[in-house]
């Protein structure tokens, strides 16, 4: 077979040379990608040839085309800095999930270890695809991967390769870490930050599965999910805010302890369905919609004697500190439930008391002290923001702005035509204004936004507000604005209305948009809204005056 590496370096004739270096073929000598020569662009299949090194210099960027990948039969050591990161992504101008095909370490690599260190992997289909090999991924970045960030495989045979994914930020994929293994090595997943993937680590007919330890599961659809596969131990991980589970074992095995784990904020903290062996202690699970789910469906039988859950933090969940779904009678022996108080532990367990079909769940004796817990403070209440700006500033441009919600994750928004369908869900942001463009003019549009808050539902009711589009928009001079005092306060608000104010209304509403009073006004006139039965907030007071429009708030304490 021809081996064929091309290097086609191409150099401007303007005044400022810029170069960028193609590359394609098989690489069959060891080779280095150097800082001078880049970025470099993958615009073929690239594979690197069994006994080879291809070596990546700190700062490197590699962009890749559609649908190509790189292959790796030999081995890639591609170590950045702190400073001089290696970048690998799409090369397109508006990258996408699936702007190519990833990395594929094939098992001809099975006698070399590749390293990873400091490097940006992003925009693939799969980041890393690894079918029994060692690779060691440190320091790194994995995003915007359409079916995951690293996914560890091996072929019918099991191989000696070890597996390491250290310190790294894998966020925003479908799966950061999909594991089915068949290897007798067990790999690390340690010290990682593992958020917004619909499932962070996915461990799937792994036969030993990785060491999981000290990461931070946050954010995700499902934290971990073991599904006939194993994991040796989970243990010193933290797991917040995840939609549905946190830690989802089904039929699968975990060798050494779930233990000292801290569950906050999350759906359901443990789902355990099918599970015969397994350790749960010394966790605190807190805060969580419910704690420990157990269910066994293929087997009806008494309380595996496999199954451990004792010495435990099991309080403030909102539904159910335990909830049992099957007919098994369970033993959750030696736990601290917030209380010695029989009524109080009963009344956060849903078992056979609950519905007889279902069995009982044996939990005396119990801690008497939480002296094993972690501390942790109650998530902050679930707050919609409130607008107070939404106005037209340029022909087809508008600008959006709230109120801060304390604690708030945060907040989520769209814009409509008035009748158009609100969508499932609006564009994730961290700030409190927002411009949006491309406003037809005199269309009315809506303009909604919620807080995507720490714990069940996740998310605030909508605040929305209308802005209809004037034909032109034309600079106006400043005018005086309306004074609203004392504010704030718990009873009757004045709005002092100043000279130079057309004639006009002031609407308040809640923070969900819903109008409580309104009044009409002229100027160098007082108001007065009396709020001694509105509950404690922030409410907007809107001011209409011809087609201008204006907004305050009062807060009443």
């Amino acid at each position: 077979m021809k081996r064929v590496f091309t290097f086609l370096l191409l150099l401007s004739s303007m005044m400022v040379a810029h170069a960028a270096t193609f590359v394609s073929g098989v690489i069959a000598a060891n080779t280095t990608w150097t800082l001078a020569n880049s970025p470099y662009i993958v615009n073929g299949g690239l594979a690197v040839d069994s006994g080879v090194t291809l070596t990546i210099q700190p700062g490197v960027m590699v962009k890749v085309d559609s649908t190509m990948s790189i292959t790796i039969d030999g081995r890639l050591i591609a170590e950045g800095t702190v400073t001089d990161s290696i970048t690998f992504t799409s090369n397109s101008t508006n990258p996408a999930r699936y702007g190519w095909a990833g990395f594929s370490f094939r098992i001809k690599a099975r006698n070399d270890t590749s390293r990873f260190k400091y490097c940006k992997i992003e925009y693939a289909a799969t980041g890393i695809y690894n079918a029994g090999t060692s690779t060691l991924v440190y320091n790194s970045v994995l995003r915007h991967c359409s079916f995951a960030a690293i996914y560890l495989t091996t072929p019918s045979l099991p191989t000696n390769c070890y597996n390491a994914i250290n310190k790294c930020l894998i966020t925003q994929n479908d799966k950061g870490v999909w594991d089915s293994q068949n290897t007798p090595i067990p790999g690390l997943l340690s010290e990682n930050y593992i958020t917004y993937n619909s499932i962070g680590y996915f461990a799937q007919s792994s036969s030993n599965g990785m060491v999981t330890t000290n990461n931070n599961f946050f954010y995700n659809g499902t934290g971990v999910s073991l599904q006939g596969g194993n994991v040796r131990g989970l243990r010193f991980n933290n797991f917040k805010g995840n939609s549905s589970m946190a830690l989802a074992v089904v039929a699968g095995t975990i060798y050494t302890p779930v233990s000292n784990n801290l569950f906050i904020y999350n759906d359901i903290a443990l789902w355990l369905s099918d599970v015969m062996t397994a350790s749960v202690a010394n966790n605190t699970i807190a805060y969580n919609n419910q704690g420990i789910f157990h269910n066994q469906n293929s087997f009806n039988l008494p309380n595996p004697s496999g199954m451990v859950i004792s010495n435990n933090c099991l309080t403030n969940n909102v539904n159910y500190n335990f909830r049992e779904n099957s007919t098994v009678d369970f033993q959750a022996t030696n736990n601290w439930w917030g209380d010695t108080a029989i009524a109080h532990i009963d009344s956060f367990i849903y078992d056979h008391y609950d519905s007889v079909a279902l069995g009982r769940i044996a939990y005396m004796p119990v801690l008497t002290t939480a002296s094993g817990c972690q501390a942790v403070t109650p998530p902050p209440p679930c707050m919609a923001p409130v607008l107070i700006d939404w106005k037209t500033t340029a022909p087809g441009i508008a600008t959006a702005q709230w109120h801060v919600v304390s604690d708030a994750r945060e907040y989520e928004y769209y814009t409509r035509a008035i009748g158009a369908a609100a969508p499932s869900a609006g564009i994730v942001t961290g700030d409190t204004a927002i411009m949006m463009n491309g406003l037809i003019m005199g269309e009315t549009y809506i303009v909604c936004v919620r807080t995507r808050c720490w714990q069940q539902p996740f998310f605030s009711e909508w605040a929305c507000d209308t802005l209809k589009v004037p034909i032109s928009v034309e600079a106006s001079p400043a005018v005086p604005q309306p004074r609203i005092y004392p504010n704030p306060n718990n009873g009757v608000f004045v709005i002092d209305i100043p000279a130079g104010i057309q004639v006009g209304e002031a609407i308040v509403l809640d923070v969900n948009g819903r109008i409580l009073q309104s009044k009409k006004y002229t100027a160098g006139t007082k108001l007065q809204f009396d709020m001694n039965n509105a509950a404690k907030g922030v409410y907007v007071v809107r001011f209409t005056a011809g087609t201008t429009t204006s907004h305050a708030t009062m807060v009443v304490n």
